[in-house]
């Protein structure tokens, strides 16, 4: 989160302070060492902001924080809303996939595509590293609970490959597909023959819904590919129906379609929706508003009707990631696991600090 300043600075954040050094805009060039110019500034490193701003008289408004606010923690959710924590360390976590049983749980420690996977044991509290090049995205369970799929996304060979490794970390992953888009793996056929991905070119930046036959080399087939950025696709419990979030009337809305059909689309919310989750017995989806988690009944599915949008709780942590998983069900169907931020030190206060500019002004 680079900015110049007009006292002829950069200044950027990294590890929860900001930093300036001189810089000139004529050359290109910065001259001197870096020097932190504010401690305790929180942030997000998903996305690497920095939640501060200022003006051009140098007026300073930031959020506290320290460099846990980068990190996260886990905690189980009712469907009240009432949370309880699990007891690992908070780190960097995203793309949460819970095992067919509900006993481990698949994660990556870092951002999507620059990550590891490691699955944690919810019994034995056992966290196994199982990747190590750390360019990983995306765990999805085989249905057995025996292995894990996850995509390896290169950002120099401009493309994605498809591994397949055991779940205890015991043997080396496998390559069982690749394709010159980036993918993001979704769900993965009983047979593991095929999966729903989320998929981008490098020619353009619409994200889209397809399939993709695991094999060395197959194309996405697309699924749902039209002008607008189609993402987040979840297959039901029972793999007939397809549900997704979609930008086409200019804010994201959830929409079912069912998986072989060429056209047709329901639209299940009413006032914006991102990142659905299909309930384990089929019966519902779940939905995020920004922090507010939604649940749609479904009427019936032959032919398909959906009921009414119900707020359950408001305090989804929205992670803003290229994968946007922050929470998924749990297979009782009681609970969800979801994500939130491990800061515990700005409150939500906003602090303002005037002639700031004049304490840049001494980094030489």
């Amino acid at each position: 989160m680079a900015r110049y300043t007009p006292t002829g600075h950069l200044v950027f954040a990294r590890g929860g302070s900001l930093y300036a050094v001189r810089f000139d805009p004529a050359t290109l060039t910065v001259s001197g060492d870096p020097a932190v110019v504010l401690p305790g500034v929180s942030g997000d490193r998903t996305t690497g902001a920095a939640h501060v701003a200022w003006t051009h008289d140098g007026t300073l408004a930031y959020v506290a924080g320290d460099a846990r606010g980068a990190l996260r923690q886990l905690e189980w959710v009712d469907l009240k809303g009432v949370r309880q924590t699990i007891g690992l360390a908070p780190q960097l976590y995203n793309d949460i996939r819970i095992s067919p049983d509900g006993s481990r749980l698949a994660l990556v420690q870092g951002t999507s595509g620059a990550a590891d996977i490691f699955v944690y044991n919810f019994t034995r509290t056992t966290y196994t590293r199982v990747t190590f090049n750390g360019i990983n995205a995306t765990p999805v369970w085989s249905a057995d609970g025996r292995d894990i799929f996850f995509s390896q996304i290169d950002k120099d060979a401009r493309g994605s490959t498809i591994f397949r490794t055991s779940a205890d970390g015991g043997s080396e992953p496998v390559r069982i597909g690749s394709s010159e888009a980036r993918l993001y793996l979704r769900h993965v056929s009983a047979d593991a023959s095929w999966a729903v991905v989320d998929y981008v070119g490098y020619s353009g930046a619409r994200t889209n819904v397809g399939r993709l036959p695991l094999t060395p080399g197959a194309k996405v087939e697309p699924i749902v590919d039209t002008r607008s950025d189609e993402y987040a696709g979840m297959l039901s419990p029972n793999g007939q129906l397809l549900a997704y979030q979609s930008d086409s009337d200019s804010r994201p809305e959830i929409f079912v379609r069912t998986l072989a059909a060429s056209s047709g689309r329901w639209q299940i919310s009413n006032a914006g929706g991102e990142e659905p989750m299909w309930a384990p017995d089929g019966k519902s989806i779940y939905y995020r508003i920004e922090g507010r988690l939604m649940q749609v009944p479904l009427v019936s599915t032959d032919p398909f009707q959906a009921g009414l949008p119900v707020q359950l709780f408001d305090g989804v942590y929205n992670l803003r990631s290229d994968t946007g998983i922050s929470y998924q069900p749990h297979p009782d169907g009681r609970r969800l696991l979801m994500t939130r931020s491990a800061d515990v030190i700005s409150a939500g206060s906003v602090r303002v600090m005037t002639r700031w500019f004049d304490e840049l002004r001494k980094v030489k």
